[in-house]
């Protein structure tokens, strides 16, 4: 193969295991006010995956789940396959949701007086 021939590099399906840093398998990536054609999951320990279409979603049980947006500090399983160097999701498993724990105090209803 020549140095102007491109590397082009496919691997068979592998499988990461993590903690969900940013996810984005809902929605299409915003960055700086302009939207990106990916979906977007990154894990705690690096790594990042990104998919065109978004990716088939499903629970812990490997029963399919409507798509919504994955919670930060989840635990996942991602089915991806790479190709020239991009890790290319196919399918996220929700191993265990994180809690989506508010920010505030519960405040008491003092009443209008």
């Amino acid at each position: 193969m020549s140095s102007l021939t491109p590397s082009y590099r496919s691997e068979s399906p592998a499988e990461a295991r993590g903690t969900v840093a940013i996810g984005a398998v809902q929605t299409r990536i915003t960055f700086r006010g302009e939207q990106w054609p990916y979906y977007l999951l990154a894990l705690s320990d690096g790594q990042v995956f990104l998919a065109r279409h978004q990716p088939a979603l499903y629970d812990a049980a490997a029963q399919p789940l409507a798509v919504r947006e994955i919670l930060p500090g989840s635990t996942v399983r991602v089915r991806y396959h790479e190709r020239n160097g991009v890790r290319w999701m196919d399918a996220v498993q929700i191993v265990k949701l994180a809690v989506d724990q508010v920010p505030f105090s519960p405040v008491a209803d003092e009443g209008t007086g």
